[in-house]
């Protein structure tokens, strides 16, 4: 079970009330701007926190975790500044616009992946609740409450108590102290850490059989190759603490057991480790669902940290457009049309192309046309037909990387799969948008007939629509909704027998409504795409039902 499955989440509520929570986002950031340019103009900010609390109303009853804190820490920390205007500072100010923006990019993350990390927000949140003198929130106060839904099984480590003295256990603690202090002084050298390393690895073996064995094994994960970790604040503050459990551990081994909130702290350290350890951990306490590594952290902070979706959309969007002139101007040119440019015109068009798609971290096919950009530069004509062909290449490839880029940005996702990467990909999303365009007004054209039916009985109304079903089928199938283009099959059988000129029995109202469920599931199938929606479990579940029965 996920941490979304567990939160009871539904990427679909969010996306429908996504808009408006964004227009009251909106009206809290112009209300905190005008007063940060007129400390005098006090106006909107009463709106602005009244805003921010119908806000994290909303997201409590989404239960999106991690935004639900960050909106109620925000909300607070305006309603602080609404009570004292003329105390606010600018540290207060800036954790609030870092708290704006960040439940804003975290919103639409969470649509685009349809999956909770709020683990991302730690520092935005600990840093509101700095400036209210709030208690800051642990490393692992998002996996604290589902470690009783994950059961984490006890896990045979076969470890061998040390014989080591007491003398020698208290050096242990001293050496993690010194170097500790080196670590939160930013003046850790390699043997820190390799210090820091060797009391994880001898304090695990002391709990050996011990109610907190799996603590400090998890502890001793967290130490391995730790200078190659993101040592953030909350991070830095779980080692002060892991520091104070060592001190109560060495005194009394057998009496030392963690807290909750230190075991925690202890799995969520040492599952962000991008190491073999780190993942044999994760996979045997069943941690890959809800925790991710740092590594993993990297690759979806783009979407946090990086541009938005609609920035994406229309920067790969007029990318497109500027491949498809070289590509036009190129084609004119081998029919001998003459156009008003030249080649180190088209070698400049190319030049800025590789750099917008470094920008994108594209790199790959930034450097090919980068490359290109050389070639085309030192062109006379265009007698040679292979490097022309390369050019074509270049240009197909980067089109692809942008399409598939623009797709990581939409919500759902699930668009025409993609199986021969050397066609042009942009071209094939443009006709899979034409194809759902058609199949919804063939959809409707359906449902009208259906209407006309109703109204006047008269079978003729029916007679193109088991060929409509079998043409949106066909679309369907085109799309990879094999489910859909089997019910529609179905349906357009179901049809020709039901309504047929020599039929005696027409068909009744349940039977009718049937139907028109069948087809009202393929439309909102339809529509989830056309409008970029997430698509859900089961979007084809009402009309699988009822052409089951259509068909008994």
């Amino acid at each position: 079970m996920s941490l979304a499955t567990a939160q009871h989440f539904d990427a679909i509520a969010l996306h429908i009330v996504k808009p408006e929570i964004d227009a009251s986002l909106l009206q809290v950031q112009n209300a905190l701007s005008a007063y940060i340019d007129d400390t005098s103009n006090t106006f909107g900010l009463a709106e602005a926190s009244e805003n921010m609390r119908q806000i994290h109303g909303v997201l409590s009853l989404l239960e999106i975790a991690g935004a639900v804190e960050l909106s109620q820490a925000t909300s607070q920390l305006i309603n602080h500044i609404v009570a004292n205007t003329t105390k606010v500072t600018d540290q207060q100010l800036g954790a609030v616009s870092e708290g704006l923006m960040m439940l804003s990019r975290y919103l639409e993350f969470v649509v685009l992946r349809e999956n909770l990390l709020p683990h991302f927000l730690l520092p935005s949140i600990n840093r509101i609740y700095a400036e209210l003198g709030e208690p800051l929130l642990r490393e692992g106060y998002f996996l604290q409450p589902y470690l009783s839904i994950i059961q984490l099984p006890k896990l045979n480590l076969n470890l061998q108590k040390p014989e080591i003295s007491a003398a020698q256990v208290n050096q242990l603690l001293a050496l993690y102290k010194t170097s500790l202090n080196h670590l939160l002084k930013k003046q850790a050298n390699a043997l820190d850490f390799q210090a820091i390393k060797l009391v994880g690895h001898f304090t695990s073996m002391l709990a050996a059989g011990s109610s907190s064995e799996l603590y400090w094994h998890a502890i001793n994960t967290a130490f391995t190759e730790l200078q190659s970790c993101k040592l953030n604040d909350v991070r830095l503050r779980t080692l002060i603490l892991i520091e104070r459990n060592l001190q109560k551990f060495v005194g009394n081994p057998a009496a030392f057991t963690p807290t909750e909130q230190d075991m925690a702290d202890a799995l969520t350290l040492s599952a962000c480790r991008d190491h073999e350890e780190a993942d044999e951990l994760r996979q045997q306490l069943g941690l890959n669902e809800y925790l991710i590594s740092d590594a993993q952290a990297g690759l979806l902070g783009r979407y946090l940290h990086g541009p938005d979706s609609a920035t994406i959309h229309v920067t790969t969007e007029l990318m497109q457009q500027e491949m498809t002139d070289i590509k036009n101007k190129i084609d004119s040119m081998q029919h001998g049309d003459s156009i008003d440019s030249s080649f180190p015109a088209i070698a400049e068009q190319l030049h800025q192309l590789a750099n917008a798609l470094s920008l994108l971290n594209l790199g790959e096919a930034s450097t090919m046309l980068a490359h290109q950009a050389h070639q085309v530069a030192n062109w006379r004509d265009l007698t040679n037909i292979e490097d022309v062909n390369n050019l074509m290449d270049a240009l197909l490839y980067a089109g692809n990387a942008l399409t598939v880029l623009d797709r990581s940005y939409i919500a759902g996702s699930s668009k025409l799969p993609f199986h021969n990467l050397h066609i042009s990909l942009h071209q094939l999303e443009e006709a899979g948008e034409t194809l759902i365009k058609e199949s919804r007004e063939s959809l409707n054209l359906s449902m009208r007939s259906l209407s006309s039916y109703l109204e006047t009985k008269d079978l003729l109304h029916m007679n193109n629509v088991p060929a409509m079903f079998e043409s949106i089928a066909g679309a369907l199938a085109f799309m990879n909704a094999t489910a859909g283009r089997d019910m529609l099959k179905q349906a357009a059988q179901y049809v020709e027998r039901a309504f047929a000129l020599d039929q005696s029995t027409p068909p009744d109202s349940h039977h009718i409504n049937l139907l028109a469920n069948v087809m009202v599931s393929v439309d909102h199938y339809l529509e989830s795409l056309q409008q970029q929606k997430p698509l859900g479990i089961r979007p084809f579940e009402i009309g699988l039902k009822s052409v089951q029965e259509l068909a008994a």
